[in-house]
């Protein structure tokens, strides 16, 4: 896990935009997540989850802590009538 401070999110939003978060780290697993998110750093900060960066327009700074998706699949694990289980890698 690598926590990083005052991080430009240029190359993550499709509008190339140069504005900084407080603090941002990417996951690939769960595991890392869930790792993340006991950090107090994080616990301390108001959250913010980033994807592909194509719905974000970014008009300040991010006063926070961006964590990066890059939990790559996803697949349906058992389906019933009222519920679908997935996923996602």
């Amino acid at each position: 896990m690598n926590l990083q401070e005052q991080y430009n999110l240029k190359t993550l939003n499709t509008f190339g935009i140069s504005q900084n978060a407080n603090y941002f780290a990417t996951f690939d697993s769960v595991e890392i997540l869930k790792n993340l998110l006991k950090n107090p750093i994080v616990q301390q900060q108001k959250l913010y989850v980033l994807g592909g960066g194509s719905n974000i327009l970014l008009t300040q700074d991010v006063q926070g802590v961006v964590l990066k998706n890059e939990i790559k699949g996803i697949a349906v694990v058992h389906e019933t009538e009222e519920h679908v289980f997935v996923e996602c890698k």
